[in-house]
């Protein structure tokens, strides 16, 4: 986001007034991408180069922080079996073979949504993902069983971060 100066033949004072006199007018460009993934741009002019610097300082904070759409944000505060629910019927059962629909659904109902389908979808931590992997293996259940609980949390989880395109990075890479 560099500043760039440009001679002006009629400079505007900061109280928007053009006067007659020539003057130097600061522009801040800068480029971004929107919460939905596109690129834009944005520029905005200033009489002095303080004020320039300023919102350059400005605009370097509110990008660097994760941007979130609001669509994105209601859906983090829905439980995680309505959104698994949908992912089922939406992404599951038209891309995957129906034996492995089955056990995805399976694992769901069985082994996710009883211990963390009440849970929100932005409060679901690795830690969380490790608890349940714990208990289930304390439960009796065959460890391949536990990878396979894994792997349908990891697909469903990864497919919402890609259809949301959250910033942040999901919480199943960092589980075990």
């Amino acid at each position: 986001m560099p500043i760039y100066n440009r001679k002006v033949k009629h400079k505007k004072g900061k109280d928007g007034a053009v006067s007659s006199r020539e003057g130097t007018v600061y522009d801040v460009y800068f480029k971004y991408n929107t919460p939905e993934g596109k690129k834009t741009y944005a520029k905005r002019g200033f009489t002095d180069r303080k004020e320039a610097q300023e919102h350059e300082a400005k605009m370097r904070l509110k990008l660097a922080k994760p941007a979130y759409s609001l669509k994105a944000a209601e859906e983090g505060k829905k439980p995680l079996k309505e959104y698994l629910a949908r992912w089922l019927e939406q992404y599951a059962k038209s891309n995957v073979r129906p034996n492995t629909y089955a056990g995805y659904e399976r694992n769901i109902r069985n082994h996710i949504n009883p211990t963390l389908g009440n849970t929100p979808l932005n409060a679901i931590s690795s830690p969380m993902l490790d608890q349940l992997y714990r208990n289930l293996l304390k439960s009796g259940l065959a460890i391949n069983t536990v990878k396979y609980v894994h792997r349908t949390l990891s697909i469903a989880l990864e497919q919402q971060n890609l259809l949301q395109k959250l910033k942040h990075q999901s919480p199943i890479r960092l589980s075990r």
